[in-house]
């Protein structure tokens, strides 16, 4: 037998997700992936880095006209180390491509051989 009309009024279809909702979602998504990477940095004292990277949510969170000092210090820790991450991704990217490129050459040197 169907539900009843009081069991159908009370369901609530997943795709009715109202907007706020999902940008709320990708807001904490997006948190989550700076905490992550903040976390993992290296090149920083790991229980630093757990600190701040657990502070994330709540100092992001706010308007910037409206934080404390320290969380905007935190945010700034924030950038701070984000930016070291990209530049050591960047150094490593380059490395890589140094060494891809060296192989060719030797590649290239033994088929001519």
């Amino acid at each position: 037998p169907p539900p009843s009309p009081a069991l159908r009024a009370m369901k609530r279809p997943a795709a009715a997700m109202s907007e706020e909702r999902i940008l709320k979602r990708a807001r904490e998504e997006a948190f989550r992936s700076i905490a992550e990477q903040v976390k993992g940095a290296e090149g920083f004292p790991a229980d630093a880095m757990r600190m701040v990277g657990n502070a994330v949510a709540d100092c992001l969170a706010r308007p910037k006209p409206e934080r404390h000092a320290y969380q905007q210090g935190v945010t700034d820790w924030v950038g701070e180390v984000l930016a070291a991450v990209r530049g050591g991704a960047a150094g490593k990217l380059s490395e890589l491509e140094a060494r891809a490129g060296g192989s060719d050459a030797e590649q290239l040197k033994r088929a001519a051989a």
